[in-house]
């Protein structure tokens, strides 16, 4: 850009900062629009991998206690309650209920038949609902619907359902 007499136009230094503003509003905008980008990405994972790690905690618990006759549905406060015993070494039985209340799945642990009230168990997920069944004794099925979605889980009961 150097004439022969040596002396820039005006014209080349503005189309040079023209050219440079141009590109780095383009790097700015590109690095800005991937930021909220990679920011919408981690939140959508946090969520799944929250609602996935706390189904999988419940289903984990249920191939835990697969022996005959120890896990069944029943009501538990408001709600039906998915409750699974366990058979200690001294030989006495203990009870997970998990249970909906007030918009958690919740969880308490106690020797069988001592039940403390629905809002004294330990928070395992925030639903919006959650369902337990049980078809024929050998599948449990956990419907669970989350601000993200509604969800299905199928645990097979090996013992049960006559499988050992």
């Amino acid at each position: 850009m150097l004439k022969k007499g040596g002396t820039f136009k005006s014209i080349d230094i503005l189309f040079s900062l023209t050219l440079f503003s141009v590109f780095a509003m383009a790097v700015l905008m590109v690095l800005l629009s991937g930021g909220q980008i990679y920011q919408n990405v981690v939140n959508d994972i946090s969520i799944q991998f929250e609602s996935r790690t706390s189904v999988s905690y419940i289903t984990t618990k249920l191939r835990r206690c697969d022996t005959n006759d120890s896990v069944r549905v029943e009501m538990f406060g408001d709600a039906e309650a998915l409750f699974l015993t366990e058979v200690a070494a001294d030989g006495k039985e203990y009870e997970t209920v998990i249970y909906l209340h007030e918009g958690d799945v919740k969880e308490q642990f106690t020797e069988k038949g001592n039940h403390f009230p629905p809002s004294t168990g330990t928070t395992i997920l925030s639903v919006q609902s959650i369902n337990f069944s049980m078809v024929d004794n050998s599948l449990v099925v956990i419907d669970y619907t989350t601000d993200e979605g509604a969800y299905t889980a199928y645990v097979y009961l090996r013992v049960n359902g006559g499988n050992t």
